[in-house]
């Protein structure tokens, strides 16, 4: 019994550490060497919101889960070209077909000490995305242009448990 729970737990520890690989980790905060990006969120009522948010950092997904708000999360970023996924999602009435979301990545130049946040609207059929520097409010990246689509509804992720002999 004790070599079935060890082979468990080793397993256990394999999978954990495979997965947080491909977790962002913020680089040692330097204003010589590295700059701040923030995710954004606007509400002007109940139903109508829209949330613009970094989804990954060269391909490392951002973790959210211990922050009240993608707002408060502070992601810190190596100066230079960096690869980075923005999404976007909003809702505008109540009952309607949203919410809605989208995603688009681009590469970004980004400089040494500079504070910067996601930004987006809704423009007909498609959303504009980017990363504006939070001083004067100027797009410091490309506008992406990506169609977006409707947010899942009552998805669920099935969890297979092996029956046990």
């Amino acid at each position: 019994m004790r070599p079935k729970l060890h082979s468990f737990f080793s397993l256990a520890i394999i999978i954990i550490t495979a997965s947080c690989s491909n977790i962002y980790q913020n680089p040692p905060k330097d204003p010589a060497r590295t700059a701040i990006l923030r995710s954004e969120a606007t509400r002007s009522g109940v139903f109508t919101w829209a949330h613009f948010t970094v989804e990954a950092v060269n391909d490392k997904a951002i973790n959210y889960l211990t922050e009240v708000t993608t707002e408060s999360k502070e992601i810190v970023v190596s100066a230079g070209n960096q690869n980075v996924v923005l999404a976007g999602s909003f809702n505008r009435v109540f009952g309607g077909a949203g919410p809605f979301e989208a995603r688009g990545d681009l590469t970004m130049n980004f400089k040494p000490g500079m504070n910067y946040k996601t930004n987006g609207r809704v423009q007909g059929s498609k959303m504009l995305l980017w990363i504006e520097d939070t001083k004067t409010g100027r797009p410091a990246s490309k506008v992406l242009e990506v169609p977006y689509q409707s947010m899942p509804r009552n998805s669920y992720t099935p969890i297979f448990i092996p029956a046990s002999n």
